[in-house]
């Protein structure tokens, strides 16, 4: 948890669209202690570790959108916690296979079927972190609680912050 307000207890997670504004890819917990590339672990300690550390009741997504040379924009997405997508026992888990070292057939993370466009994933070689990938279904547009687009210039230079800080 992050914050603890009116709202209720909100984990803050930013990103960055992706695919023109169709998904986003969210880097989420560090789940070393479960699996990794000694102990490779199992869905079910993983999932029990991950529903473990929630203890916020939503998610809450900066989400910003570069496409446009002039201006960013940035959505704000406000989803509860153990809304479908974001349940990782929601997803059948599989381990992922690949090249460790000189070993071809090895198992190198975690990674889950597809809900909605969504999945869930784990790489043992980025600290066995847990990405959650979202799809921008019309579903998870709902979700957008604001909307913003600010220049992409910058206001002031470094001379100009000095300037106004000894001004003061």
């Amino acid at each position: 948890m992050d914050i603890n307000c009116s709202l209720g207890r909100i984990s803050n997670k930013s990103a960055k669209y992706s695919n023109n504004k169709k998904s986003i890819d969210i880097s989420s917990y560090r789940l070393t202690t479960v699996c990794g590339e000694k102990k490779c672990g199992t869905p079910t300690e993983i999932i029990q570790e991950i529903n473990k550390r929630i203890n916020f009741d939503y998610y809450s997504f900066i989400v910003r959108d570069e496409t446009d040379k002039e201006n960013i924009s940035y959505d704000w997405l406000l989803i509860p916690s153990n809304y479908l997508i974001l349940d990782p026992s929601s997803y059948a888990w599989e381990p992922t296979i690949g090249k460790r070292g000189k070993k071809k057939d090895a198992q190198v993370g975690w990674n889950t079927n597809e809900i909605n466009g969504c999945k869930m994933s784990i790489t043992f070689s980025m600290s066995s972190q847990l990405w959650i990938h979202i799809e921008m279904t019309e579903e998870i547009k709902n979700f957008i609680v604001a909307s913003a687009v600010v220049e992409n210039k910058p206001k002031y230079n470094y001379i100009d912050l000095l300037d106004k800080l000894t001004n003061i």
